[in-house]
């Protein structure tokens, strides 16, 4: 893949991965506490299931620089269809995990005829998912901390190997603290809810035995307000779904899409 940089209007430089290919593209956007490395398999079964993978990291985080001016959903999101202009892309597919399922819900809404579908995988909902204060402290205090970030990932996962766990790691300490504070304030407050309603793009929500984000919930908080909006339920992982479950995860994106540009 080749690395690229943006440079946003409020000069914060953005790093990307982009195939060198030209099939249809899809725009992968991670969610907090990662890197747009925790994408890394997935990108590479969707490379070679012929797509254009566009893999940013978010300001704050991986190879991006710092943010110069906040870690907002709208930020997040005017970045990535920033992104698609810089590249000359005019529609897409998104793949959101986590909080980058959360913005991708918000691009959907911001810019409905630049997306195609999207792949909401083990989402935050737009209304947001306020933490517990003993919950939201450590999540907090992980900037980092690689005990910490354990601690979080431990609890959030279910088939996750020791190496997958140290990778995942690696990736969470290239997290600023002030993104890491600043985007959790954001992904817990949500506040875009009552706009799902305008969503146009096909939507696939990918679940798990995720145990902050469980299937029933994901129905009712993001299924359910998107028009025609399906669910899928992966079994045996947690919230890294797509590091937990890589194959059944590439899967059932590959059907998905396929389907889509059928």
């Amino acid at each position: 893949m080749q690395h690229l940089n943006y440079t946003t209007e409020d000069g914060t430089r953005l790093a990307l991965r982009c195939s060198e290919g030209d099939g249809p593209p899809v725009l992968l956007i991670h969610g907090w506490m990662m890197s747009g490395a925790v994408y890394s398999g997935i990108a590479e079964d969707l490379e070679q299931a012929g797509y254009n993978v566009i893999v940013p990291d978010l300001r704050g985080a991986g190879e991006s620089a710092p943010s110069n001016s906040d870690y907002s959903l709208a930020t997040f999101a005017a970045d990535m269809i920033a992104i698609l202009d810089h590249l000359g892309i005019e529609r897409c597919d998104l793949i959101g995990h986590s909080m980058g399922g959360q913005i991708a819900q918000l691009v959907s809404v911001n810019a409905p005829g630049r997306v195609r579908s999207q792949v909401l995988v083990c989402p935050v909902p737009a209304s947001g998912l306020p933490l517990p204060d003993d919950a939201a402290g450590m999540f907090r205090s992980a900037a980092g901390n690689p005990e910490t970030l354990q601690g979080i990932l431990s609890m959030a996962t279910t088939q996750l190997s020791e190496a997958d766990l140290s990778r995942l790691i690696g990736y969470a300490m290239t997290v600023t603290e002030p993104c890491l504070q600043n985007s959790l304030d954001s992904w817990m407050a949500g506040g875009f809810a009552e706009r799902l309603g305008e969503t146009r793009a096909k939507t696939l929500v990918i679940a798990s035995e995720d145990p902050f984000l469980p299937p029933e919930f994901l129905r009712e908080a993001v299924v359910d307000p998107i028009p025609d909006a399906s669910i899928e339920v992966i079994m045996g992982a947690g919230h890294y779904v797509q590091v937990e479950q890589r194959e059944a995860s590439s899967a059932v994106i590959v059907d998905f899409l396929h389907a889509v540009g059928a």
